[in-house]
């Protein structure tokens, strides 16, 4: 198998986990505008994890935003200085039970079983490129380069400010 294959193959076992198979969630509107659900701030590894969470769930009235641009969201291609993560290669977590979707899964289709055999942790690039895999092959709908910066209470929920190259919208 290949990256490619398992990309595949990842898609095909989550439809097997359609349930509920519609979003539950009542649908708010303002000034005729749909309320977002959930607004996630940050598409690293917790915020990439929490959209796929939400999705499991069903609920799916979500944005994710995150300010650097596509590839360096989070800390591994910019200001983290270790070469190699510090939690051991077996932890799970993110890929919520879906064996294919393990960081595992991934490397070994990338690199190999033997290769998997040989490391203790992961080197910081690689696991950035499994994030880069794991949201694409999640379809995960973030919106790079557009920060978050005020957040306010209006009639009842939250308003936040946030700042594009076009300018400031409000959500």
């Amino acid at each position: 198998m290949s990256v490619s294959q398992l990309t595949k193959r990842v898609r095909r076992e989550l439809t097997y986990l359609d349930y509920p198979a519609r979003e539950w969630t009542v649908p708010r509107f303002i000034d005729g505008a749909r309320v977002l659900d959930v607004l996630i701030v940050g598409a690293g590894q917790s915020g990439l994890g929490i959209a796929f969470g939400l999705r499991l769930e069903r609920i799916t009235n979500f944005r994710i935003i995150d300010r650097r641009p596509r590839g360096f969201e989070g800390p591994w291609r910019s200001f983290a200085r270790m070469e190699r993560l510090r939690t051991p290669k077996e932890v799970t977590g993110i890929d919520f039970g879906v064996p294919t979707l393990t960081v595992r899964a991934w490397y070994e289709e990338k690199f190999g079983r033997r290769a998997w055999g040989r490391i203790d942790t992961l080197p910081q690039e690689v696991w950035r490129s499994y994030l880069d895999w794991y949201r694409d092959v999640l379809d995960l709908p973030v919106e790079n380069e557009v920060e978050l910066i005020l957040i306010e209470p209006a009639d009842g929920i939250f308003l936040a400010h946030l700042r594009r190259s076009e300018g400031i919208a409000r959500v």
